[in-house]
């Protein structure tokens, strides 16, 4: 049998016996911000933990005191015992669960994978719980596998204010599992969590070097409103021209009902793609394409869904230069140009934009109508972007 065989024989054989409980740890002091809806590449941390779980688990629990992940349709289960930590985290899912198997995750933990959590939980046999162990008192609590029977013995803990859950170990049937590089599924970087800021950029350095790179693609995102995005890509497009024809398009976060419904391509969850047609008309799309684009394209997505708004409209464009009013995208493509517009000299502090700026190339300055920087530098040779510096 083939190693896919024989997951998808042990998938098949716990499938609805195993609920994934998501730790999501709440908003982070260190970082100003929910955890779990940090981004690592195209996904949210918590996404990346669903993705881990989900080949195994016919339930999913978020522990979490806010509404915060309502938007993922999961189950959201706050603590029964306020102040209890993650051991009041843990307990208050179990309860909630279906299963007794229960393999507990946090979310701030992005590299752990299906393999090493079917490692864990091939281990569990007649323990209570299963957890990876380094020796001495060092465990990794938040990923591990735990049976629902643990419900009284957490409740005393916690009735006792001992919250340390190595100590249950001491007290229940516990499989102290030893990894190394010849464990399925483990990888030096396995255990690694995420839990300030400068482990976020490693992180995210990590994640966003496995985004397909489109050297076809040029970016132009925005510090705020009103700084140039669309007067800087029809410049591009009027300067460009010359040299082959080009696909604009233009990303915004709303969906408009109104939009004319036969110049729809195509819609999903999330978003509705449309062509431009009309020259003369008053829309961003409609003054890129009397720049002298070949095609214009209009996407409306939320940074959730562009992704996939994109990826679709991808499949059916003709093989042609892009340039695209979006930072969205950003987090889905690794483009051969990203710049980004910015109004006078004044420090940038929207949240999005502060994300995105260690990965664009160039800010450009947009004062009085015009650029601050030599936009000449920009270059497009043999159909993909780049700049000179």
């Amino acid at each position: 049998m083939t190693y896919l065989s024989v997951l998808l024989c042990f998938i098949s054989e716990y499938m609805s016996k195993i609920t994934g409980i998501i730790l999501a740890g709440g908003k982070s002091r260190r970082m100003g911000a929910e955890k779990g809806l940090l981004r690592l590449g195209s996904k949210f941390m918590i996404e990346l933990a669903i993705e881990a779980l989900k080949p195994m688990c016919d339930q999913i629990i978020i522990s979490e005191n806010t509404d915060a992940y309502d938007f993922l349709e999961y189950k959201v289960v706050p603590d029964y015992i306020p102040n209890s930590g993650p051991m009041g985290g843990i307990y208050s899912a179990l309860r909630e669960s279906e299963n007794d198997l229960n393999i507990v995750l946090s979310c701030d933990m992005p590299f752990i994978s299906t393999d090493l959590l079917k490692t864990l939980l091939d281990r569990i046999e007649k323990n209570l719980i299963a957890v990876h162990w380094h020796g001495g008192r060092k465990f990794e609590p938040m990923c591990a596998v735990y049976s629902k029977e643990l419900l009284p013995v957490l409740e005393k803990f916690i009735n006792e204010n001992n919250y340390r859950i190595p100590d249950v170990f001491d007290v229940v049937p516990t499989s102290k599992v030893e990894m190394n590089d010849q464990t399925l599924g483990f990888s030096d970087k396995s255990f690694e969590n995420v839990n300030s800021e400068k482990e976020l950029e490693k992180a995210a350095q990590y994640f966003d070097k496995k985004l397909p790179q489109m050297n076809s693609l040029m970016l132009i995102a925005g510090s705020g409103r009103n700084v140039g995005k669309t007067s800087l890509v029809c410049k591009l497009i009027d300067e460009k021209k010359s040299q082959t024809d080009l696909i604009a398009i233009k990303v915004s976060p709303h969906i408009h009902e109104e939009q004319d419904e036969k110049s729809k391509l195509f819609s999903g969850q999330g978003y509705a793609v449309y062509e431009e047609f009309d020259p003369n008309g008053s829309k961003d799309s409609s003054k890129m394409l009397k720049a002298g684009a070949k095609r214009v394209f209009y996407i409306q997505a939320d940074d959730r869904r562009v992704g996939e708004a994109f990826s679709k409209l991808k499949e059916i464009l003709p093989k042609l230069p892009i340039i695209a009013e979006s930072g969205g995208l950003r987090h889905y493509y690794r483009p051969g140009l990203f710049l980004m517009c910015h109004k006078d000299d004044t420090e940038i502090t929207k949240e999005k934009s502060l994300v995105l700026l260690p990965k664009v190339n160039q800010i450009v300055h947009f004062e009085n109508d015009s650029y601050e920087n030599d936009i000449k530098s920009v270059v497009l040779k043999n159909g993909n972007w780049s700049i000179n510096y």
